[in-house]
């Protein structure tokens, strides 16, 4: 979810907290250490005056490892 965070703040170009998760999903186990390419989409993006809403899949060609919903502020909490 760090990662995930980071990644929504570089698209953004705003400092975000998370506010809050749900129906975090962890589908498949992703293993550093093989080295796998994975991809996080964002969909949608929803911007409404403090908060930023989205929704993650993180997955690559073949499988589906997370799927989450998550609520940031754009103010410290």
């Amino acid at each position: 979810m760090q990662t995930v965070g980071l990644l929504l703040q570089r698209q953004t170009g705003r400092p975000l907290y998370l506010k809050s998760s749900k129906n975090i999903k962890y589908l498949s186990i992703l293993i550093p250490e093989e080295g796998k390419e994975v991809k996080c989409v964002f969909s949608p993006i929803v911007e409404n005056g403090s908060d930023c809403k989205t929704q993650v899949v993180i997955a690559d060609e073949q499988t589906i490892y997370s799927k989450m919903s998550l609520t940031y502020s754009y103010e410290p909490l």
